[in-house]
């Protein structure tokens, strides 16, 4: 039973160090193809959109004690990348910019110092002087210290074609479609968590009618905005004596704002195939957005 027991734990520790292993080679590709990535970018040609701005270039000093192995240090290209896209950035800031064809060049030296010692007989460097019983002989010998590393970068500033504008997703058919896509173009002003009356659904039918409204109340609420309820609406539209939302003047906007707290007032009208959404601010009676959408 031990035996079973110790071979059953040697086979799960082989499985956990499997299991380490496979993650730590993907993490290493995952990082590899990241910087692949933007490497690609740097050295690409110009591509179909892009416009050649300007030259950039920049410089990197780097220094390094004898003890860090700085013997051929070459900087990295993304490092290089990196440096003069920042450098364009601050050189074009009302621009989308990205660099093409990077170069690098480099100029090294070294500092030394002189260190008094001594040599044995066997010409080894000693601070001592004896050896063994025998006297060493005074040395001087040169000790590079510091290496000085200067890299010049240069590259071709590129100016990025403006992204597409973003298109709307695929909405739904028919009226519920069309008034998706009315409230994204004419609420794009009207700051969200607003509060919203809907003051009139214009349609061939009560019943059209009744579902537009119920639909609008369920787009806006989605999209963030309060809405004020219908109940609500109705006993003040009766109090107003108040039938057509554009016909209001500055009182009774005044007088409608304050009695249903709304800030914009919206209306609705739908025939045939298309759907119109108009929205009015309380405050000024500005039309903040207007728009028609086909069904």
């Amino acid at each position: 039973m031990d035996r079973d027991a110790d071979g059953d734990n040697t086979v799960m520790e082989e499985k956990m160090k499997l299991s380490r292993t496979i993650i730590l080679i993907s993490f290493l590709l995952i990082s590899f193809m990241w910087k692949f990535d933007m490497l690609y970018a740097q050295t690409r040609p110009v591509q179909e959109g892009e416009t050649i701005i300007g030259p950039v270039t920049s410089s990197i000093f780097k220094t390094f004690t004898s003890s860090s192995s700085s013997y051929g240090y070459t900087l990295p290209e993304l490092e290089a990348y990196q440096a003069l896209l920042a450098k364009a950035r601050e050189d074009f800031p009302d621009r989308v910019v990205d660099i093409r064809k990077v170069q690098i060049s480099s100029s090294y030296r070294r500092d030394h110092y002189e260190e008094q010692g001594y040599r044995d007989r066997r010409g080894n460097w000693t601070y001592s002087d004896r050896t063994d019983g025998r006297n060493n002989t005074p040395a001087t010998r040169i000790v590079e210290y510091y290496h000085y590393y200067t890299f010049t970068l240069a590259g071709d500033v590129v100016e990025l074609p403006p992204p597409p504008p973003p298109q709307p997703p695929p909405g739904k058919p028919g009226v519920a479609g069309a008034l998706e896509r009315a409230v994204a173009v004419a609420f794009r002003d009207v700051p969200q968590r607003s509060r919203v009356a809907i003051t009139e659904v214009n349609a061939v039918d009560r019943n059209t009618r009744d579902d537009t409204f119920d639909l609008m109340e369920d787009i806006l609420d989605e999209n963030g905005f309060r809405v004020v309820d219908r109940i609500t609406l109705d006993s003040i539209r009766d109090e107003l004596d108040l039938s057509d939302s554009e016909g209001f003047n500055q009182n009774q906007r005044a007088t409608f704002g304050r009695l249903t707290g709304a800030s914009y007032i919206v209306t609705v009208r739908v025939r045939e195939s298309q759907v119109r959404v108009r929205v009015v601010s309380v405050n000024t009676g500005e039309v903040t957005g207007n728009t028609q959408e086909v069904q």
